[in-house]
């Protein structure tokens, strides 16, 4: 029934697991909940403003892109093109 309602409702569930934060004096393990943020090599952020999406990319190995926006089209996300 989950699967259904979400391929429905067109929705999509990330589930995301981290360790806890280490102990007291253990080094190079992930510090809890901020291990999220702080771990990844890239994060992707999508950001709704109807009718456009507007993505930013951070990354902590690449140089920054910069933000750029993308519109839903036929059901599909694309580059939004200004005319």
């Amino acid at each position: 029934p989950l699967l259904r309602a979400l391929k429905l409702f067109r929705k999509t569930i990330i589930l995301v697991h981290h360790d806890p934060k280490a102990s007291q004096g253990v080094r190079n393990r992930a510090s809890g909940s901020s291990a999220l943020l702080n771990a990844p090599d890239t994060r992707i952020f999508l950001d709704r403003n109807d009718p456009l999406v507007s993505v930013s990319v951070r990354s902590r190995l690449q140089s920054p892109i910069g933000q750029f926006d993308m519109q839903f089209r036929s059901r599909r996300l694309r580059f939004a093109t200004f005319d």
